[in-house]
């Protein structure tokens, strides 16, 4: 039990830690898709 909630956490931070990162990729491809 107590791996499983340690790795939730560390998955949360992670995704909290790099929220920019993700917006700017989706972006960028939705932007390829567009162009294309």
């Amino acid at each position: 039990m107590t791996q499983t909630s340690s790795q939730k956490q560390r998955r949360g931070g992670q995704k909290k830690e790099k929220p920019d990162q993700t917006s700017a990729s989706s972006r960028v491809r939705r932007s390829l898709m567009r162009s294309l």
